[in-house]
C-alpha cells in the first residue's frame, strides 16, 4: 500500500469535512465477534546483522520478515524448544527435509 501524498490527504480530509455521512451510518452494524486468539504486537530488539539475515531469508521464501519470525517462534513453542540452539537445530532439520528426500530419491534411482 502506497502512502498518501499530502495533496491527496488534503482532498480526502476536505471530502469528509464537507460530506454528510449520517445516512450511511444509519445502515451500519456493529461487529461484536471476538477473536479467541488475537494477534498481539510486540517489539523485538535484534542486532542489525541478524535482522539483515532474517530479511534476506524472508525474501528468499517470499514472505515478510515478521511472518518468518512468527513461524519460528510458533515452531519453537509448539516443539517446546527451550534454547536457541535447539530451535535452530529444529529449523535446519525441517528446512533440510526436502533436500534429504531428494538425495534419497536420487540415490535410489541411481543405484
Amino acid at each position: 500500500m502506497r502512502a498518501l501524498r499530502e495533496k491527496d490527504l488534503t482532498k480526502l480530509a476536505e471530502h469528509y469535512d464537507t460530506t454528510d455521512l449520517s445516512s450511511e451510518l444509519e445502515h451500519a452494524e456493529l461487529d461484536e465477534t471476538v477473536d479467541p486468539d488475537p494477534m498481539i504486537t510486540t517489539s523485538l530488539r535484534l542486532p542489525k546483522s541478524v535482522l539483515d539475515r532474517v530479511r534476506a531469508r524472508a525474501a528468499d521464501e517470499g514472505v515478510k520478515p515478521t511472518a518468518l519470525m512468527r513461524r519460528w517462534v510458533e515452531q519453537a513453542s509448539a516443539n517446546d524448544v527451550s534454547t536457541l540452539e535447539e530451535l535452530m537445530r529444529q529449523v535446519v532439520h525441517d528446512e533440510l527435509a526436502p533436500v534429504r528426500q531428494f538425495i534419497a530419491d536420487h540415490e535410489r534411482s541411481a543405484g
